[in-house]
């Protein structure tokens, strides 16, 4: 309740908190490595505190859309800000976003009018006063624009019309439902789980600190936080070599495109690793914008991701690594997943003669293994999560 009280009237929670620089430069952060961990994150917060809202905020699409992350990246900065401000975020109903909903056309259309005239910063200050909300924003849109063909005039009046109009709806609810009478248990709940996302980008995007035990409780709940978010759970066969998977692959219509992989030069190169048996989670396709860069950047881009799918390695037994060439091949043929690459390669934990290998090109029944560059840049090249179970 202190929180709550330290805000002396009920104007203060009236009005919304403002995005803080370090907050801004955590999430800045968080966006250059993985949007679609700030997604994910934004999308978790939402399922907690507006689970009937959840699949209209955010609908199941493959490839997040421009206005879909900045709407999520308002919302997520705005719940990091929060707690340290005295301030709470307010419930929405379905009919508050469908009237939203219908605003976003008109935001679109001022927003051309503007830059028709050269006057859009005074559209997007107007739409989000937030000045460090509208760094972000800005940052979006650079990231999405360099990584894409489309035009980035157009991406940032989508982004500005989609974040404008959720804060706008979001002002209006402060105002609404605080304006007279607070429920204070329900907005103190409110505040702690707003206050544990703070916590948790917090803890992901910290440097390593003291070590820790095992907690079989901390595992429990990573598990099933990767199982809800649509990992797919496989446990490995023991000691099974590359040569023996083949033979299974190829008996099920699934042929090496190459062989070298498959002659006792692997063993001898170092590059063979039998299953361990273990469990493992796998995310069915490479990670987000991970192609076209080198291998040292993508390795980068799993120390932040580690901490925020699976925790610390060592108090939840999990570890987030390339997977092996013998597991990825065993993956696709005890699961007919022969697709899960999306027609690309994947950077592999295998080493041939101390260079890096990849797995992929598969289609028409066919797969491949290749040795690759570790420092190339190649866009068809990224990685496949695998996180490897401890028990």
């Amino acid at each position: 309740m202190s929180e709550i009280l330290r805000s002396a009237d009920l104007h203060d929670l009236q009005s919304l908190p403002t995005l803080t620089r370090a907050d801004r430069e955590t999430l800045e952060r968080l966006l250059w490595l993985a949007p679609d961990v700030a997604l994910a994150t934004a999308s978790a917060v939402v399922r907690s505190h507006l689970p009937e809202l959840h699949d209209l905020l955010f609908p199941d699409r493959k490839l997040p859309e421009i206005g879909q992350l900045a709407r999520a990246l308002v919302y997520l900065g705005l719940a990091m800000s929060a707690p340290g401000q005295g301030k709470i975020l307010p419930i929405l109903s379905r009919e508050d976003l469908k009237r939203a909903d219908r605003q976003v056309a008109v935001r679109l259309a001022q927003w051309g009018r503007a830059a028709f005239i050269g006057a859009q910063e005074l559209v997007e200050s107007d739409a989000v006063p937030d000045p460090e909300l509208r760094v972000l924003l800005d940052v979006l849109v650079a990231r999405v624009s360099a990584h894409s063909t489309k035009d980035p005039r157009w991406l940032r009046a989508v982004a500005y019309g989609e974040a404008g109009t959720f804060y706008a709806l979001l002002a209006q609810a402060c105002v609404d439902q605080f304006g007279k009478v607070v429920d204070l248990a329900t907005a103190n709940a409110q505040l702690d789980r707003i206050a544990r996302t703070r916590d948790l980008l917090a803890d992901a995007l910290a440097p390593e600190d003291l070590p820790r035990r095992f907690d079989p409780s901390k595992q429990r709940e990573y598990v099933e936080r990767l199982r809800r978010f649509g990992w797919h759970e496989y446990v490995a066969s023991t000691g099974r070599t590359l040569r023996e998977i083949a033979e299974e692959a190829a008996a099920q219509g699934l042929q090496a495109q190459t062989t070298f992989a498959l002659t006792d030069e692997w063993a001898e190169q170092g590059a063979s690793q039998p299953t361990t048996g273990k469990r493992y989670f796998i995310r069915p396709a490479l990670l987000p914008d991970s192609t076209g860069l080198a291998l040292w950047a993508q390795e980068e881009r799993l120390k932040p991701l580690q901490k925020m799918l699976a925790g610390d390695p060592r108090e939840t037994g999990l570890r987030l690594c390339l997977g092996s060439v013998e597991l990825l091949l065993e993956y696709v043929v005890r699961t007919g997943q022969s697709s899960f690459l999306g027609g690309q390669w994947t950077r592999t934990s295998n080493r041939f003669g101390g260079m890096q290998t990849r797995f992929g090109g598969m289609g028409a029944g066919r797969y491949a293994v290749t040795i690759f560059p570790g420092g190339r840049l190649d866009s068809q090249v990224g990685i496949c999560p695998v996180i490897e179970v401890s028990d």
